[in-house]
């Protein structure tokens, strides 16, 4: 009997912790939904407030409140891609990432891509480059590799010193020219060691990360080259540069 009173007492335990977890797992969810719906409602609002200090910036005549506009201007813009990075961290973590794949000629988005960042490269007095326009197909999801590029180059720019170059560069992928189309970005910035290089894109950093400043970017980058079934890594050298490297299928 005292033996069965004791498997009673722990199936009794094994039952209220699996009805613990199940409540801290709902909660989770809740909780879940609830911080990406509001990442989403912020970044929205200040999306339409960009549109607005946009006009703004445009009728002001005088200078010195010009220039006020534009810190305010570039100031929510650094807080809008923050939040949004985080709404892709959170869809990341829980497997909500949608992929719409797709055949379609990469050249006007890479275009649309550095032509966005240009402006800060030019204020560094950093020069950026597409190299090879043409006609580049892929088989991927449009909405992520902007994404994935976008980060890259923020990262060049961020990263570059005064006087530097990034160049941009598509072409066929040399180990697997029928199946595959390589993506460089490439700076002279700062570079990295070999073991740098070698953790950049290990999860530890991303999913560990407590103060959102442990490469978010390049992480996401990491996380959506890899649901489009492709692969990115970088070479680098410190002193010299970095050169960020993503494959992407050219076909279904």
């Amino acid at each position: 009997m005292p033996k069965l009173a004791n498997l009673l007492q722990l199936k009794a335990e094994k039952d209220i912790l699996s009805e613990k977890r199940s409540e801290a797992e709902k909660f989770m969810k809740v909780q879940t939904k609830l911080y990406a719906s509001t990442l989403d409602e912020l970044t929205d609002r200040l999306k339409k407030n960009d549109t607005l200090l946009k006009n703004l910036v445009a009728q002001e005549e005088k200078v010195d409140k010009k220039a006020d506009l534009e810190k305010i201007k570039s100031n929510n813009f650094y807080v809008c891609n923050k939040l949004e990075k985080l709404e892709m961290r959170s869809k990341i973590i829980n497997n909500t990432v949608e992929t719409q794949m797709q055949s379609f000629d990469v050249d006007p988005l890479v275009k649309v891509c550095v032509e966005h960042y240009t402006p800060q490269a030019q204020s560094k007095a950093v020069t950026l480059i597409y190299e090879t326009p043409g006609v580049h197909r892929l088989w991927a999801d449009k909405a992520l590799f902007r994404i994935v590029l976008m980060n890259l180059l923020s990262n060049a720019v961020k990263y570059t010193p005064h006087g530097g170059d990034i160049i941009v560069d598509v072409k066929d992928y040399e180990e697997d020219p029928d199946n595959y189309m390589l993506i460089n970005v490439y700076d002279t910035g700062t570079g990295l060691t070999t073991a740098q290089s070698e953790t950049i894109f290990d999860d530890k950093n991303f999913l560990g990360d407590e103060t959102g400043k442990n490469g978010l970017g390049l992480g996401i980058a990491y996380h959506f080259v890899k649901l489009m079934g492709g692969k990115i890594w970088v070479e680098s050298m410190p002193g010299i540069g970095s050169d960020f490297k993503f494959t992407l299928l050219k076909h279904k």
